[in-house]
């Protein structure tokens, strides 16, 4: 997304429009936001700074904070008389993947810098957001560790403690804020293209990806596969494999994108409104068992059929309200027939309408009054 938004970035954005509409939200973010960003959320305002830098009103202002907030700024508002809220939907098994944690000299002590900064958010927070009921489980057990103190003296459902928020959107996005296309022609053009619309992180797995791509070719058929996010920083394993594979197959040469540059949001738009369907692979992973990934909600904002493995929260919501395909294994022969499921005309229109069904469910507009009332004390959602 334009300047760099993604993933939590856009949870974050979109909780504050859905929050807009019950009270007076400021987004706290380090610069301030690219006019594309501005254009979607007119009525956000946006602050920079952090949350150190936030002048706290004692018993009526509440910080929800993420898993890359200072502790040191969240404590400095905890101490002039805030609420802190902690939305806890990155957990300290991904830690184990950055390629910064990988690459380290020293990995175990790269890790326990991320794992100690994690554990304060944890200690400092009033009241915590998680995105499924099993996230609230690991949630109980860490709290049972690191702040047993307080676990011991609250109401043990933990109710008082977590609430839980779907991985979902707001009413308010891009696509609603674009209700034109670029142009006549859709920036895609005019062959069929799946597109990987999230990071190359190195807990996914992309070149079954590229690998179904070359069976499809062989057969014939004219696809191509489109990386929306630019690479930013240290090149994961994930994406170094991912570009080696593509470059290593002739007859995939410009059938395989990678938008090292970016896109602008219409473009972007744009892309998704005409994508096939999206593709999230990853090998068996606990991680994957506690919640979807953040991508499920260009499902919901575009109603795009997703392609992901079987395994997992992801999988689950596609087999029970059929807004994708799923893979049992990462094999070419398993991905490129789910991709084959999605040219279907007749399959993928099925699977938009799915996906148009279940929107509504994970609207942040529907959950945004009770969370709102819990979080000044009232009763849990």
């Amino acid at each position: 997304m334009a300047a760099g938004l993604n993933g939590v970035g856009i949870r974050a954005c979109e909780l504050a429009a859905a929050f807009s509409s019950v009270e007076e939200v400021t987004v706290l973010a380090p610069d301030i936001p690219h006019p594309e960003i501005s254009a979607i959320w007119p009525g956000l305002r946006f602050q920079r700074g952090d949350a150190g830098s936030a002048q706290a009103v004692p018993g009526r202002d509440i910080l929800l904070y993420g898993f890359a907030t200072e502790p040191a700024a969240i404590r400095q508002f905890k101490r002039a008389g805030g609420t802190v809220g902690f939305d806890a939907i990155v957990w300290p098994l991904e830690y184990l993947t950055y390629q910064s944690v990988r690459a380290a000299d020293d990995p175990d002590r790269a890790y326990a810098r991320h794992l100690d900064a994690y554990l304060n958010r944890l200690r400092l927070a009033h009241r915590f957001l998680v995105a499924s009921e099993t996230e609230k489980k690991v949630l109980a057990g860490m709290l049972s560790i690191a702040d047993h103190e307080r676990v011991r003296s609250t109401d043990q459902s933990l109710d008082d403690l977590v609430a839980i928020l779907p991985i979902g959107f707001s009413q308010t996005n891009e696509n609603t804020a674009n209700p034109a296309s670029t142009s006549g022609k859709p920036a895609i053009g005019d062959a069929p293209v799946f597109v990987w619309n999230g990071g190359l992180w190195n807990h996914y797995t992309p070149i079954p990806a590229i690998d179904a791509l070359a069976e499809l070719d062989r057969e014939g058929v004219d696809v191509r596969l489109w990386f929306l996010y630019p690479q930013r920083g240290t090149p994961t394993a994930a994406y170094r494999a991912a570009v080696a594979a593509s470059e290593s197959r002739p007859a995939l040469s410009g059938k395989v994108r990678f938008i090292n540059g970016g896109l602008s949001m219409a473009e972007r738009v744009d892309v998704l409104r005409h994508a096939t369907a999206s593709v999230c692979l990853y090998p068996p992973h606990a991680l994957w068992d506690l919640c979807p990934p953040m991508r499920l909600r260009e499902t919901l904002v575009y109603h795009l059929p997703i392609i992901a493995a079987e395994r997992g929260a992801l999988g689950g919501i596609i087999a029970a309200e059929g807004c994708g395909a799923t893979v049992r294994t990462l094999d070419a022969e398993a991905v490129a027939a789910a991709m084959w499921d999605c040219l279907d005309t007749s399959g993928r229109e099925g699977m938009r309408a799915a996906a148009a069904g279940m929107a509504a469910a994970y609207s942040y507009e529907k959950h945004v009054p009770e969370i709102h009332m819990w979080l000044q004390g009232g009763s849990s959602p």
